[in-house]
C-alpha cells in the first residue's frame, strides 16, 4: 500500500510538472507571435492598414520600401479611409539555418487575408488573400508593394 501511494505521487508531480511545462511554452510562444507583430515582417501591414484607415499618406507611404514610395503613392492616395481587417496573416522565410548563415535577416513574404471596407463605395465589405514581400532595412521591416495593388 505504500509504494503505490508513492506511485500517485510521482504521477502527480510528473503531470503536474507537464501542465507546467505545458503553459510556460504556450506563454512563451504568445509573447514570441506578439513581439513579432509588432517588429516583424508582418508589422509594416498592420501599421499601413492603420494609417489608410486614419488617412495618414506620410505614414502609409512610410511602411513602403523607399524605392517604390513615389511610384506607389497614387494608388495609396486611391485607398486612404479603407478599412483595412488583417484577419490572418502569416510569414515565410528563409529557414532558421540560412538565417543563421547569413547573420542577418533576408527578405521574406507575408501572407494575408485582408477584409475591405471601402468607405467612399456603397460595396460591402470583400475579402483578399495575398502574398506581399518584405524586406528588412534599417533594423526594420517595409513592403516591397503595397497590399491590394494589381501587379
Amino acid at each position: 500500500m505504500e509504494a503505490d501511494h508513492g506511485q500517485r505521487n510521482v504521477t502527480f508531480v510528473l503531470a503536474l510538472s507537464l501542465i507546467i511545462i505545458s503553459s510556460a511554452v504556450v506563454l512563451v510562444g504568445f509573447w514570441i507571435d506578439r513581439s513579432a507583430r509588432s517588429d516583424g515582417p508582418e508589422a509594416p501591414l498592420f501599421r499601413y492598414s492603420e494609417a489608410v484607415a486614419g488617412r495618414d499618406l506620410q505614414s502609409a507611404l512610410a511602411q513602403l520600401a523607399p524605392e517604390i514610395r513615389d511610384r506607389s503613392k497614387g494608388f495609396v492616395e486611391e485607398q486612404l479611409g479603407n478599412r483595412y481587417t488583417i484577419l490572418a496573416s502569416a510569414v515565410r522565410g528563409p529557414s532558421l539555418l540560412d538565417r543563421l548563415l547569413s547573420g542577418e535577416a533576408t527578405a521574406t513574404r507575408v501572407t494575408a487575408t485582408i477584409e475591405v471596407l471601402e468607405l467612399e463605395s456603397n460595396t460591402p465589405p470583400w475579402r483578399a488573400t495575398e502574398e506581399i514581400p518584405v524586406v528588412p532595412s534599417g533594423g526594420r521591416w517595409y513592403l516591397l508593394k503595397p497590399p491590394l495593388r494589381p501587379e
